[in-house]
């Protein structure tokens, strides 16, 4: 298993689908779901049967309703929050009706119907209940994680710490079969011995970091066997890298791009603001949850990574008790001939490629974060003499769960719920996408849109522009120090005033012209880097470099670079680069 210091799903595409035109009237009966709502019935609105063929990859729900309704005339939409989670749909003949039933299903969001007749509308909307049940299930998996961690930090001092190892690699060769012998062997007591990182925290902090994912001690604040254990993190990371404090940090070179941290300078413990700081982050489907560690300051980390996948936990295909029950359908032992390359390839893809050949009908869920702790070496092509086969090998290769309803089967993330959290609203992406096409590239708005996103957000839209909209990126680019930080370049963005606003958009705005909320994360940005402001020169500021506009006629999406400039003055400049990968603009509905 690669240790992260480093996924393959593009931006959605857009929607395109072809209407058969028949009108088929189905008997299906009426159902209640969650909340009240009730199933959409074709003998009430016969306009439900019709016929259609679709196809969408990676689009959100909200799209995909969107055209269905412009080019069917039957009035469908869904919630914000539900139009956000994307899907691909591949169904070479179905109904309206069938294209609801697989959404509720794959998304356990009710219909809720509005109006009569012609007139009545379906809207796709929130299920509070099931979205209770995902949070409780989060918490257990935070807390279990944790103190799997703790027990085996306990069981390495005991005799054997090679059979703790050795029984933690079998867990995982188990659950994933197509991981490699090198990937496994890098599971060792000394790499499970970071779980001691743990240790100076009290109990309450590692409950508040269940619930809430971080949690923090100042180092001077540590128990002195705590310093002492940190402080021999940091030198075994540091390596006799180049100092990275104030004027030597290699990032504070304006002709350099975004620093990057090379380990933490063992010096930077001398300072109040060193820390330890503890977070869960997600990283990919190799990953599941990741406890990050990490002691120093900002550009000087030395940072440890531990995978949740290193125990048998829960996973989110567990809320879908329907997918455990294995039913063998007919076609299941159809011969199908399949053979897919696995490199560079994301689950939908292959999913698609398998439901043309099969003429199946299928739909998944789709989230944009490129795969990043992936094993390294050749990936495996998957290959099957019939369609049982082909999609037992797809679900356990990409970690997802199956099972069949009406005329679609459906398919589901086993880490959904991890992945819907830190994907970008597709409606941001979307305003995103129409800024670059302006003149002046993105506004103040969508700028102000991208200041409301989470750090892991925020993350996830730098690692799939790092990743040019691939389906894999380098480990390296999983880099929460940067974020960080052009976070709170958006953030002070966000408080300034329309004009100091175009001042920070072109030659920048002073330090003495910010006002007291920016001025603040300014200063904050500069004593994290043990840097001391001097009020009266005139060289220090901040400057946002939003990525050039979209050239006229592009179709295409497009890989670009919002810069935000932090001068410092005399101790230097830091620069930091956020990395976008915008959708192509939207086409005319057919």
């Amino acid at each position: 298993m690669k240790s992260p210091r480093s996924p393959r799903h593009p931006l959605p595409s857009r929607v395109a689908f072809a209407l058969l035109g028949a009108l088929a009237v189905s008997p299906t009966v009426l159902l209640p779901t969650a909340g009240g709502a009730q199933e959409p019935d074709p003998r009430a609105d016969p306009r439900l049967g019709k016929e259609l063929a679709l196809e969408v990859r990676a689009a959100g729900v909200g799209d995909v309703l969107g055209r269905l309704s412009t080019a069917l005339g039957v009035g469908l939409e869904a919630e914000p929050v539900v139009a956000d989670q994307r899907v691909t749909v591949h169904a070479r003949k179905t109904t309206i009706q069938g294209v609801q039933t697989a959404l509720t299903a794959l998304l356990k969001q009710p219909w809720k119907l509005e109006g009569a007749g012609v007139e009545r509308r379906y809207r796709l909307s929130r299920n509070p209940a099931f979205e209770a049940q995902v949070e409780r299930l989060r918490q257990e998996r935070h807390t279990g994680f944790l103190s799997r961690l703790r027990a085996t930090e306990a069981a390495l001092r005991g005799p054997n710490p090679e059979a703790v190892a050795e029984t933690v690699r079998a867990s995982v060769a188990k659950r994933f079969p197509y991981l490699p012998e090198a990937s496994l062997a890098q599971i060792t007591p000394d790499y499970l011995r970071q779980a001691m990182l743990v240790l100076p925290l009290r109990p309450s902090q590692q409950t508040a970091l269940a619930q809430t994912r971080f949690t923090w001690n100042s180092f001077r604040q540590t128990p002195a066997w705590g310093r002492q254990l940190l402080s021999g993190f940091v030198m075994e990371s540091y390596e006799g890298n180049t100092p990275t404090i104030g004027e030597d940090n290699p990032a504070m070179a304006d002709a350099r791009p975004a620093g990057r941290s090379v380990g933490a300078n063992p010096y930077v413990l001398n300072f109040p603001q060193a820390r330890a700081e503890y977070r869960l982050l997600y990283g990919d489907r190799w990953t599941g949850t990741l406890l990050m560690t990490r002691v120093g300051a900002a550009d000087n980390w030395a940072t440890a990574y531990l995978p949740s996948v290193l125990y048998d936990l829960p996973d989110f295909g567990s809320l879908y008790p329907e997918a455990q029950r294995r039913v063998l359908y007919p076609e299941l032992s159809r011969k199908v001939d399949f053979r897919f390359d696995t490199t560079g390839q994301a689950f939908d893809q292959a999913l698609l490629m398998l439901a043309r050949k099969a003429e199946i009908n299928v739909a998944c869920d789709a989230y944009p974060r490129p795969e990043l702790f992936g094993p390294a070496g050749a990936r495996p092509v998957l290959a099957a003499a019939t369609l049982g086969e082909a999609l037992d090998q797809l679900t356990t290769y990409y970690g997802y769960v199956y099972w069949k309803l009406g005329d679609f089967y459906l398919f589901r993330s086993r880490n959904w719920a991890d992945e819907q959290r830190v994907a970008v609203p597709d409606r941001v992406l979307q305003s995103l996408t129409a800024g670059v096409a302006w003149p002046d590239s993105l506004s103040s708005g969508e700028l102000l849109a991208l200041a409301a996103l989470t750090d892991e957000q925020l993350l996830t839209l730098h690692l799939t522009g790092r990743a040019n909209g691939g389906a894999t990126v380098a480990a390296e680019a999983f880099d929460l120090n940067e974020v960080h930080l052009a976070r709170s370049g958006l953030v002070m963005f966000s408080q300034l005033t329309p004009s100091q606003r175009s001042l920070a958009r072109t030659r920048g705005i002073p330090l003495r012209l910010l006002p007291a909320g920016p001025r603040a994360l300014f200063a904050a940005a500069a004593y994290d880097r043990n840097i001391t402001l001097d009020p009266a020169d005139e060289g220090s500021g901040f400057r946002i470099i939003p990525p050039p506009s979209r050239q006229a006629g592009a179709a295409g999406p497009s890989s670009n670079v919002l810069q935000f400039i932090f001068d410092f003055g005399e101790p230097g400049i830091r620069r930091s680069d956020l990395s976008l990968w915008l959708p192509a603009p939207p086409r005319a509905a057919p």
